[in-house]
């Protein structure tokens, strides 16, 4: 109901329902990895358990909470906190949960924040760059933490990984800024015919 529901960005009824929820879910995860010594049997493997409820739950909540080129916006910031976290506190899982979340972010640009109403475009100052501009801001930060942090990746995240996030980067900056010419053109702002 909450995905569907037309209410106040932040300030509304589900909002104090997620903090509480998402909040009790990393609390236990912490406590789990504080007290891993204790754990047995089976009990390892709720941390990174909860761990991925509990981001999951986070970036259900962003369209509930924001909407338009701000869910965009969020999810980037999140997915850099994230990709920061695992390296800052060697939690493996969350790297791997940022990159999920820009998979979904790349996937909401392109299909998503790239249109634009263009009879009330204005060029550059729009929230399709403010999306993009975060999306692949985030992507550059998150390939600098995995550069600067390359002795503790795996093969597969170094080989393979940290150039797909460089080469996502790139493609969606060429993306955004063709985007941005034709909507130009479109407009009239730019006149491709050549003729004065």
């Amino acid at each position: 109901d909450a995905l569907s529901a037309s209410h106040t960005p932040v300030l509304n009824e589900y909002f104090l329902s997620y903090i509480i929820g998402i909040g009790a879910i990393y609390f236990s995860a912490y406590l789990m990895r504080r007290h891993k010594e204790e754990l047995q049997g089976w009990e390892p493997m709720w941390f990174p358990a909860s761990l991925s409820v509990g981001s999951l739950l986070l970036t259900v909540m962003v369209p509930t909470q924001v909407n338009g080129a701000w869910i965009t916006f969020t999810w980037a910031v999140e997915a850099t906190v994230f990709m920061w976290v695992s390296f800052h506190l060697g939690i493996y899982e969350l790297r791997r949960f940022s990159i999920g979340i820009f998979a979904a972010m790349a996937v909401r640009l392109i299909a998503v924040d790239t249109l634009v109403n263009i009879e009330e475009y204005r060029i550059i100052l729009n929230y399709r760059m403010l999306a993009f501009v975060s999306g692949i801001a985030a992507l550059y930060v998150s390939s600098y933490l995995m550069r600067r942090e390359s002795d503790v990746l795996d093969e597969w995240e170094h080989n393979r990984l940290f150039p797909a996030l460089l080469i996502c980067a790139n493609f969606l900056t060429i993306w955004v800024l063709s985007a941005e010419v034709i909507s130009a053109v479109d407009k009239g702002i730019v006149d491709a015919t050549g003729r004065s």
